[in-house]
């Protein structure tokens, strides 16, 4: 008799402000264009790293004193999904105010 292993799927989500990545005073279409690339980029790296870790059995999540570790390899991701701020839509690729 073969014994089933539990399996405890964790979903994260990383996030990015995108007008406190940069300080920039005056926030155009242009530059929020330049900062949305940045940010995508940005967690795009952070779930690379995160995957790494996974694999070279760097990574941990402690849940009341008991450790719990991936299994090797089973760290998926999935594609940069842009959202918005309530009230917002997503307009040119942008966030703006519903009208």
């Amino acid at each position: 008799m073969k014994l089933l292993k539990p399996l405890l799927k964790i979903l994260a989500c990383l996030s990015v402000e995108l007008s406190s990545l940069r300080n920039d005073s005056n926030l155009t279409s242009a530059n929020m264009k330049d900062i949305s690339s940045e940010a995508t980029s940005a967690l795009e790296n952070a779930a690379l790293k995160l995957e790494k870790s996974v694999d070279a059995g760097n990574f941990s999540v402690v849940v009341e004193g008991e450790t719990l570790l991936p299994k090797l390899g089973s760290f998926v991701t999935s594609e940069v999904q842009k959202t918005c701020s309530e009230g917002q839509v997503i307009k040119n690729n942008l966030c703006s105010k519903y009208q």
